[in-house]
């Protein structure tokens, strides 16, 4: 103990072999998405006049953001929502800023954005771990010159150590609290009153334990209807406006219905659809492999065509 004043006794870890520095990683979550991020945004709409935006500028950019919203897949935990709501922004909301923001406060927000894209990339962060450190620090530095030193942050300045936290731990995601963060919202109903709220909650996963509960299956297709169009090729095929997997969700709607084949992106409820053979509907039917990945607002949803329960020729279920 050097500091007294600060250090109440020794802390029963030191006898491990944890590391009291490095074994206690900064929090992506809280540290950029709540921290460095929602300032930002915060200077940008009340900050210094050099960098804050337009009353025309902030109601343009909250129209860009609604409109976004009506092309957001159900994959994005959240939905844009206007910067008058900023006091309830969560650590998921989307921003468009390119058009807004000064040129100079513009890039230095891109040293900021890349640094992090960076860490939190697994193809990215191998190569480039150092050129992430080398943006964050840069844009820790440039901070003071671009918003003032009244504006700089305990937050601001970590994001120094981000990187040497992410070269012992991995990609930013694998030490998050999103996927606390995410689990809050059961832990909430297994409360039900004020009182003792941890006991509460060992009871409610104890009974879970014991009593058998009953799993939904919803994957596969769903919605059957008739309103067709149909193609002529297929008169008799059985329609259905939703595919869901595990991975992603298809929709005949404009946020949902975008796949990609060999590079092509195209409209499902426009172009195609997906289908299957009756001989081929058994309980796992319309599982698509697990690889399949999405890419920002449109997705990337290809079909095989060597996938045993997929035929284009001759189907008697579809998607249209």
């Amino acid at each position: 103990m050097t500091d007294e004043a600060h250090h109440l006794g020794s802390s029963p870890l030191l006898a491990t072999s944890l590391g009291l520095v490095s074994g206690f990683p900064l929090d992506f979550m809280h540290l950029v998405c709540l921290g460095v991020m929602r300032r930002l945004v915060y200077l940008w709409l009340k900050g210094p006049l050099s960098c804050r935006l337009s009353s025309g500028q902030v109601n343009m950019l909250s129209e860009q953001l609604e409109n976004v919203r009506r092309y957001t897949p159900v994959e994005f935990n959240r939905q844009p929502r206007t910067l008058t709501e900023i006091d309830r922004w969560k650590a998921s909301e989307p921003v468009l800023l390119k058009s807004f923001l000064h040129a100079a406060v513009y890039k230095h927000f891109l040293l900021f954005f890349v640094g992090i894209l960076i860490l939190s990339s697994k193809k990215l962060f191998a190569t480039y771990t150092d050129y992430a450190n080398n943006a964050l620090v840069l844009f820790v530095q440039h901070f003071r010159k671009v918003y003032g030193d009244t504006y700089i942050s305990y937050n601001v300045h970590n994001l120094v150590h981000l990187t040497q936290d992410a070269k012992v731990h991995g990609t930013l995601d694998c030490f998050s609290a999103f996927k606390f963060e995410n689990f809050m919202k059961t832990l909430k109903k297994m409360v039900r009153k004020p009182q003792s709220p941890c006991s509460q909650v060992v009871k409610r996963i104890l009974e879970r334990g014991t009593t058998p509960v009953p799993r939904v299956e919803g994957l596969g297709l769903r919605r059957e209807h008739v309103n067709g169009p149909l193609p002529a090729m297929f008169p008799n095929a059985v329609q259905y406006s939703v595919y869901k997997t595990e991975q992603f969700t298809l929709k005949l709607d404009r946020a949902n219905c975008y796949v990609s084949i060999e590079g092509c992106f195209e409209s499902l409820s426009k172009r195609w659809g997906l289908s299957c053979h009756t001989s081929d509907l058994n309980t796992d039917k319309e599982e698509l492999p697990a690889d399949r990945q999405r890419r920002n607002v449109s997705k990337k949803k290809a079909v095989p065509p060597s996938h045993p329960s997929f035929n284009s020729c001759s189907p008697s279920h579809i998607i249209v």
